[in-house]
């Protein structure tokens, strides 16, 4: 019986086998396409959440940033004050 359906099968597939490169070359594509788009939807993801981190970093640089600035301008108006008491201006 093996034999019997490789008798039938190997002319179908030597007259054939175009289609058959053809429909098997259709699937690795479609399987390709999918793929891709999964991985497309991966770095969206991944890049909305570095989004996030960076903008995280950047509000906590910009809070470092103006603690830094305000402790400078409480020193200089200390300064201006010590200053201003000693009437060493001018």
């Amino acid at each position: 019986m093996t034999n019997q359906i490789y008798h039938r099968l190997t002319p179908y597939l030597s007259d054939h086998y175009g289609d058959i490169a053809s429909v098997l070359g259709l699937i690795v594509t479609f399987v390709g396409f999918v793929a891709t788009i999964q991985k497309v939807k991966e770095a969206q993801k991944s890049a909305e959440e570095a989004r996030k981190a960076a903008k995280q970093v950047v509000f906590r640089i910009s809070a470092q940033v103006l603690v830094e600035d305000t402790k400078h301008l409480i020193d200089v108006v200390k300064h201006l004050n010590s200053a201003y008491r000693n009437k060493e201006w001018g």
